[in-house]
């Protein structure tokens, strides 16, 4: 199996598995070969019913990093701004998957008619019967501000255009503050939550280390 093979198989296991402990066609949970055997006779099933692309959280990591490193800001903010609404819609779309058991055309709306700060606000109380992380909340605010003016920037006159930039420049600055471990408390966040409220995830994550990993 090729890298980018193994790669894919890695990311997409764990809700493989969830799915199929879901459905109880997992009933040996030790049983390797068995496990295997299950994914292989149910596959078209699951691909047909997982709702999931699969992001490559840790070469978007790598690539806010390289960005930084070469003082391209505004592509790292960008990159920022992608890896946070990539994991949130896919914690949504999961959560209401299996834990509402909403319909596909219904979950893309909610997903599709939802801002941002919607899904760092009342859906994630809705969902968890807690606020929303405060620092983090207002750093995903912060980013979500940057990488707007990164892609809609447009400076007004020549007058006032060296302001803007020092204003530009000085909002990615801070949005970029320990990013990298802003990124990881986030991924934290939303995972502790998927132990929370999603039946059987944990015993997905470990089952696939032993099956696929």
């Amino acid at each position: 199996m090729i890298d980018f093979e193994k790669e894919l198989l890695k990311l997409a296991s764990p809700h493989i598995i969830h799915y199929c402990l879901i459905k109880h066609k997992i009933t040996k949970f030790d049983d390797v070969d068995f496990i295997r055997q299950v994914v292989a006779e149910n596959l078209e099933e699951i691909v047909d019913r997982l709702r999931y692309s699969v992001t490559y959280y840790d070469e978007l990591k790598d690539g806010i990093k390289s960005e930084i490193k070469n003082n391209r800001n505004e592509t790292a903010i960008i990159l920022v701004g992608t890896y946070i609404e990539h994991l949130l819609n896919e914690y949504y779309i999961q959560v209401l998957d299996f834990k509402y058991r909403m319909t596909k055309n219904d979950i893309e709306h909610s997903i599709n008619s939802s801002t941002l700060v919607d899904k760092i606000t009342w859906m994630y109380k809705l969902i968890n019967n807690v606020d929303f992380d405060k620092k983090l909340q207002s750093w995903i605010k912060q980013v979500n501000s940057a990488r707007n003016k990164a892609v809609h920037y447009k400076p007004f006159g020549k007058d006032n255009e060296e302001f803007i930039n020092d204003k530009f420049t000085e909002t990615i600055y801070f949005a970029l503050d320990n990013v990298i471990d802003k990124i990881e408390n986030l991924s934290n966040l939303i995972e502790n939550s998927k132990s929370e409220i999603l039946i059987g995830w944990d015993d997905a994550k470990e089952i696939a280390k032993k099956v696929f990993i």
